[in-house]
């Protein structure tokens, strides 16, 4: 069956649907919105269709490398497109009976690719990277209030009785998920949650601190703002771009001897413009010490937007995160995932979903709590349905079901383990890191006096972006930064040729430099890589020329 086939009964099926209901079966425009002519509507999709075709992003390139966007498989468009039709809003069963029980399977999806239990943890769906990790450190920080409630209720008081409030800031993050369910066996949660609704409303207890590597993505300080946390602490990188971890303890153990709550600790699975992934393993080893040796905890998010279905690449066919070379520090992070309480991931990034599709994917669904309403239908029994409300315990109310039905399919066409989506992910890192090894051997344009510019690769990319630096003996961060930009934004109509990048600022030798960002969403062959090696190659040539890059005499 071809696409126009396909296309045809998914509209046929829809008509269908409208006959049951009693609604015109032609002339959609029929109803609320008449009046509205054919020939109205013709012009008006003509006009769109051909500014889309010629206008649009060339996402299809296949030297299209700037920016974290690739091409979405015809089949799950069409899948996006039939549940859209519906206009089904995810945020009650009422409202999209189909496409909620498609969420409710690519929830479980997102907790087995992560590796959290599908009956214990939960997923949802939401707009994006941004939204996810709001999501996650609106509870983290609702979450650091619930010791001092616990404390101020009359019922509770004994739970915590003989701690100080120093040590009540900064309680491991399972040990205040007892404290909750302590609550709820007492039949005092909703009144411990009041309370600690009031304590923070009215400023009664210390501001949270966020804590994040110094290359976290600009969201993070929004959400700081966003959610009135006392600062946003950037911790120093490595010379791989991940956060400094011996940096990161010092900063938990000052906030905690100086009895300040740390909100949340952010670590990061491809960063967004160098995709390095923080060291996961030793993170988690410093909050498990600090847990056992100081009664310090913190709640652990994971901003893996970017790379966290690259996890899929060392999963087997039945879940199982397969033996790896303990030299890749990325396989060790990805391993390490399931042991933090959220993690943030983006179907519509590398797994090439439509967007709007990003995710958040939780250990314990408890945490819901936190922020939830009418909590009592779901939490107050202990029951483990995991068919969870999504309406009680989302930042985003309404929420489209075209969405869920875009990932739904691509999660069933494409598996999640090393013979589906893993695959190709594979390849990709692999291109990545050939693309890096083939920029570092290029010979060097020359200026006008005949002065040596070379392009070289930063580092060799953790996942699957490439950071291109330019060096030699005329060029300065100045003039530097100028050809980048330039390289970057060269116009030329010819997609089909055209090799297209970004710009990103790097700490390069403790100091911030400009450079070319390419960010691999389509796979690319050897030929492919040497064309875009050419192209680069002489369009740095051009432009030395152009902006003749030599000192003054």
């Amino acid at each position: 069956m071809d696409t126009g086939e396909r296309l045809r009964r998914i509209v046929a099926d829809y008509r269908s649907w409208r006959q049951r209901c009693g609604a015109p079966t032609d002339g959609w425009g029929e109803g609320p919105l008449a009046g509205y002519t054919r020939p109205a509507v013709d012009e008006l999709l003509t006009e769109l269709s051909a500014n889309l075709s010629h206008e649009s992003t060339p996402w299809a390139a296949p030297l299209y490398l700037a920016h974290m966007t690739g091409e979405i498989p015809e089949s799950v468009a069409l899948a996006y497109f039939c549940a859209m039709l519906y206009n089904p809003n995810n945020v009650v069963p009422e409202a999209s009976p189909v496409t909620t029980r498609l969420e409710d399977e690519v929830a479980a999806d997102l907790c087995r690719l992560i590796g959290y239990r599908p009956g214990e943890g939960w997923a949802h769906l939401c707009s994006g990277g941004h939204a996810a990790n709001y999501e996650a450190i609106w509870m983290a920080r609702n979450l650091r209030a619930i010791p001092y409630a616990v404390a101020e209720t009359p019922v509770t008081h004994h739970l915590v009785r003989g701690r100080t409030a120093a040590e009540l800031a900064n309680l491991p993050v399972q040990q205040v998920l007892a404290l909750l369910s302590a609550a709820t066996r007492l039949g005092a949660d909703s009144q411990v949650l009041a309370t600690a609704r009031r304590l923070r409303r009215t400023g009664e207890i210390p501001a949270a601190t966020l804590l994040a590597s110094a290359n976290a993505h600009y969201a993070w300080s929004k959400c700081a703002d966003l959610l009135a946390l006392r600062e946003f602490g950037t911790i120093p990188t490595d010379h791989r771009h991940a956060i400094d971890v011996a940096a990161l303890r010092d900063e938990v153990v000052q906030l905690a001897d100086a009895g300040r709550p740390i909100a949340a600790v952010v670590a990061c699975v491809g960063s967004s413009g160098e995709g390095s992934v923080d060291d996961l393993p030793a993170i988690i080893e410093l909050r498990d010490d600090l847990e056992r040796t100081r009664g310090i905890g913190f709640h652990l998010h994971v901003d893996a937007a970017y790379g966290g279905y690259f996890r899929s690449m060392w999963l087997d066919e039945t879940g199982g995160f397969m033996p790896v070379d303990p030299s890749d520090p990325v396989a060790a992070a990805l391993r390490s995932l399931p042991a933090a309480d959220t993690v943030t991931v983006d179907p519509h990034k590398n797994a090439h979903a439509p967007y709007p599709a990003g995710a958040i994917v939780i250990r314990d669904r408890a945490l819901c709590v936190t922020v939830g309403t009418d909590i009592g239908s779901y939490f107050a029994d202990g029951q483990q349905d995991p068919r969870m409300p999504y309406a009680p315990y989302t930042l985003e109310g309404g929420r489209p079901g075209a969405a869920a039905a875009g990932v739904w399919a691509l999660h069933r066409l494409y598996p999640l383990d090393r013979t589906g989506l893993g695959a190709v992910l594979a390849a990709r890192r692999s291109a990545a890191r050939r693309w890096s090894a083939h920029v570092d051997r290029l010979p060097a344009a020359t200026t006008t006096t005949g002065q040596p510019v070379r392009l070289f690769s930063c580092f060799e990319p953790d996942l699957a972006i490439v950071n291109i630096g330019i060096a030699g003996p005329t060029v300065d961060d100045d003039n530097a930064g100028r050809l980048i930009r330039t390289l970057a934004g060269r116009p030329d109509p010819a997609w089909k040729s055209r090799l297209w990048l970004s710009t990103n600022r790097l700490i390069i030798d403790g100091r911030p430099q400009w450079t070319l960002r390419s960010c691999l969403m389509n796979d690319l062959t050897s030929a492919e890589i040497t064309e875009a090696g050419m192209s680069l190659l002489h369009a740095l040539q051009a432009v030395l020329v152009e902006q003749a890059v030599d000192p003054p005499e």
